[in-house]
C-alpha cells in the first residue's frame, strides 16, 4: 500500500478547485486522503461550501497556505482511475522534505538521534540530514558572553532527560571541542570536531550521515572512547560504512565538505540558531522536546511510511 504524499495531496486539491468533477483527476475511487477523510468533503470545505465541518475547512486552508508560502505546487496530474490511497499511477509527486540540522557536541542532539532515526525509517518524506558545527565553532565567543546559568542548567537538565528517556549518559571523553570551561574561551583550531564533521559529510554522500552520527554520538555522550581511529572505525562499521573509504573521500574532498557545512549552517539560520532543528517543508521544530510535535504534524499530513523503505540523507 502506498499513499499520495502530503504536498501532492494538497496540490491535488488546488487542481480540483479548477475542475468540475473528480474523475478527471483521480478517477472514481479517490478516497482516504487527509487522515482518511473523503476528498470530496475537503474540496467542499475548501471551496467554501456548507458541509458543517469547520475543522476540515481550516485544515485544508492551512495546508494550501503552506503550499503557497513554500512555492511548491506539488501537482498531482492523474491517478488513471486508481484509488489514490492505493498509490497514483502516471502521476508526478513532489515528496515532502524533512531536514534535520544536528550537532555532535549538542547533548540534546544525542537525546534525539535515536528517535530521529526511527522517524526517518517510518515517515513518507525525503529526509535530509544536515550536520552543523557546534555553537562553540559557529559563535566562538558565545560561552564567554553567555549567561552564567546556561551550563549549570544544561548539566542538570540533560542527565534528567536522558533518565526520563531511558538513555545512557555520561560526559564526553574527550570533549569534541577544545575549550576552557571556566572562561568559555574556545581554541581557534578544532581538530577533533573538524575530523568527525568531515567523516559525517562523507557518510552523507552514501546516504548514511544520520546513521554515522548516531553511532558516534552514542559513544561521545556515554563517556566511551570515540575520537581514535579504532573508535571511529567501529562507529562506521555500526553504520555499515567503510572507515578507510570515508577517510579517503574526506581527504580528497575538503572543498566539498567546507561548502556543505557552510550551506547547512546557512539553511539552519533561516529558521533557528539551535539544534536539533527539524524543518518539514519550511515549518521548523526546534529541540528534542518538539519531536512529538513533529510526529503529530507528519501524521496530520498523512506522511506515515507504509513500505518500510529507508530514506536518503
Amino acid at each position: 500500500m502506498r499513499r499520495v504524499l502530503g504536498l501532492a495531496e494538497v496540490g491535488a486539491l488546488k487542481q480540483l478547485r479548477r475542475q468540475d468533477h473528480l474523475g478527471a483527476v483521480f478517477g472514481g475511487g479517490a478516497r482516504q486522503l487527509f487522515d482518511g477523510l473523503d476528498v470530496r468533503a475537503y474540496v467542499a470545505a475548501e471551496s467554501g461550501l456548507q458541509n458543517g465541518d469547520a475543522e476540515r475547512a481550516g485544515h485544508v486552508n492551512f495546508l494550501l497556505g503552506r503550499l503557497t508560502h513554500n512555492g511548491a505546487p506539488g501537482m498531482l496530474q492523474r491517478c488513471d482511475n486508481q484509488s489514490c490511497a492505493d498509490g497514483p499511477r502516471g502521476s508526478e509527486i513532489n515528496m515532502a522534505t524533512l531536514e534535520i540540522y544536528w550537532s555532535f557536541r549538542s547533548p540534546y542532539s544525542y537525546l534525539a538521534i535515536g528517535r530521529l532515526a526511527a522517524l526517518r525509517d517510518n515517515c513518507a518524506a525525503e529526509v535530509k540530514f544536515r550536520p552543523v558545527r557546534p555553537l562553540a565553532m559557529r559563535e566562538p565567543d558565545f560561552f564567554e558572553r553567555g549567561r552564567k546559568q546556561f551550563l549549570p542548567y544544561l548539566f542538570r537538565d540533560v542527565p534528567r532527560e536522558a533518565e526520563r528517556l531511558g538513555l545512557p549518559f555520561a560526559l564526553p571523553n574527550p570533549d569534541p571541542i577544545d575549550m576552557d570551561m571556566t572562561s568559555g574561551r574556545v581554541a581557534p583550531d578544532q581538530p577533533l570536531m573538524s575530523r568527525v564533521m568531515a567523516l559525517a559529510i562523507a557518510a552523507g554522500e552514501q546516504s548514511k550521515g544520520l546513521d554515522f552520527a548516531k553511532a558516534v554520538a552514542e559513544r561521545i555522550w556515554t563517556g566511551r572512547p570515540w575520537s581514535t581511529d579504532e573508535a571511529l572505525a567501529a562507529a562506521a562499521s555500526d553504520a555499515s560504512l567503510d572507515f578507510a573509504g570515508l577517510t579517503a573521500w574526506a581527504r580528497d574532498h575538503a572543498d566539498t565538505i567546507a561548502a556543505t557545512i557552510e550551506a547547512n549552517e546557512a539553511g539552519q539560520l533561516l529558521h533557528h540558531w539551535g539544534v536539533p532543528l527539524m524543518v518539514l517543508d519550511g515549518e521548523p521544530f526546534f529541540g528534542q522536546d518538539r519531536l512529538d510535535s513533529l510526529e503529530w504534524r507528519l501524521e496530520k499530513l498523512g506522511l506515515k511510511r507504509v513500505d518500510g523503505a529507508q530514506q536518503s540523507d
